[in-house]
């Protein structure tokens, strides 16, 4: 169980930066973040619904280049997923 002083839980996440634009996909639940680092170091704001265009072009360059490495991805464990429904941990 987290407690305050727990570490943040990493969430296995993939990325694309070109010039000013930073798209991340979340890839436990496909979310997808876009910022413009120019106007937003910090990335407090996800433009991914102003900007659905801009988000789908550097999602597609990302699953391309996903695909031309084979880059390895996280799988579903599904013994945790089970006991995050029945309210167990695993730790």
């Amino acid at each position: 169980t987290p407690t305050a002083n727990s570490p943040p839980t990493p969430r296995p996440v993939s990325l694309v930066q070109s010039g000013d634009w930073k798209l991340m996909e979340f890839l436990e639940d496909g979310r997808l973040e876009l910022y413009n680092l120019r106007e937003d170091v910090g990335e407090t704001r996800n433009r991914v619904t102003e900007m659905p265009e801009r988000a789908a072009e550097l999602h597609s360059r990302l699953v391309t280049w996903r695909a031309e490495v084979g880059a390895p991805m996280p799988r579903r464990n599904e013994a945790r997923a089970r006991d995050a429904r029945s309210g167990k941990s695993r730790r």
